[in-house]
């Protein structure tokens, strides 16, 4: 199976080819600064092939698709779960977990930054999965999260479960937009600080019809942290400069990078990662996550 990445537009251009191989659209790469460019990225090429089975469709049907163990009666490796914006993602991961029980990496497909068309994702429904079996490697899931200064924890109030209404039980929007001030941060910046859960995995917060929004489902309780400027680039240079892994980034972490990471690692930035941290896989944003293979 071929595993292969590319830009939103020639992805599009190719979508007739999306049987052939395993992957999705990517808001750029490393060492390809411009996210607009033409670029493509395949494992099949560039590296030897990482043995495995893929499975593509409906959120429910591939999770009833995929067994427990691999046609050897061997537990899974690891697993490469790539969404289509498709919404339900949180939920689809515990229940993958809860059923193979190995780590995870992946992320949600990027957007066209022009069309705004989604949903760019191999098999042309909401999710692909490759479960990893290759047994001739030694297989690790590595995740980080950048935002390595935390605050304090808050209690989350909602009702929809991406939406704030109350932190701390003051409105969201306005609680949030005082502490940014107060760290220095613009009420437009929604990267260096943010919210995660309490195993770690961030969220990425932005504002829809006067309310504060999140991109993953939201926690009772969650940790208020924050990366100082200066220290993006660096967490993140030494994390894509790994010639034996397969990298998921956030491309808001991306928009804040102090200068481009000019690597030749095969790494990409997604609308959304799969990160495993504590034996945990979960999906959040604004994380970093890769698959090693050596």
């Amino acid at each position: 199976m071929k595993i292969r990445f590319a830009t939103p537009g020639l992805y599009e251009k190719n979508m007739n080819d999306n049987g052939a191989y395993f992957g999705c659209a990517s808001y750029g790469f490393a060492g390809c600064p411009d996210p607009t460019k033409e670029a493509i990225l395949d494992r099949e090429k560039n590296h030897t092939e990482i043995k495995g089975k893929a499975f593509f469709g409906m959120l429910e049907d591939v999770l009833k698709q995929i067994p427990e163990t691999d046609d050897d009666n061997n537990r899974w490796q690891a697993g490469i779960v790539l969404f289509g914006n498709c919404g339900g993602e949180n939920e689809f991961i515990r229940k993958l977990h809860d059923k193979i029980g190995c780590p995870l990496t992946g992320g949600a497909a990027a957007c066209n930054p022009e069309t705004g068309r989604s949903g760019l994702v191999a098999g042309g429904s909401q999710v692909a999965v490759y479960m990893i079996n290759d047994r001739d490697r030694n297989i690790n899931v590595v995740s980080k999260n950048i935002h390595d200064n935390i605050i304090g924890t808050h209690k989350i109030g909602f009702t929809h479960p991406r939406v704030f209404d109350t932190i701390d039980g003051e409105d969201a929007l306005e609680w949030f937009t005082r502490k940014r001030a107060g760290y220095g941060f613009s009420s437009d910046d929604f990267e260096h600080m943010t919210f995660s859960d309490l195993n770690d995995v961030n969220a990425h917060t932005s504002v829809s019809e006067g309310k504060l929004i999140s991109g993953r489902d939201l926690c009772p309780e969650m940790k208020l942290r924050y990366v100082k400027r200066g220290d993006v680039y660096p967490q993140m240079n030494a994390f894509y400069d790994d010639r034996n892994a397969m990298i998921f980034g956030c491309a808001g972490l991306k928009g804040i990078l102090e200068q481009d990471i000019m690597t030749d690692t095969m790494g990409m930035f997604m609308f959304g990662e799969v990160a495993t941290l504590n034996g945990i896989p979960e999906f959040g944003n604004l994380m970093l996550s890769k698959l090693e293979v050596i």
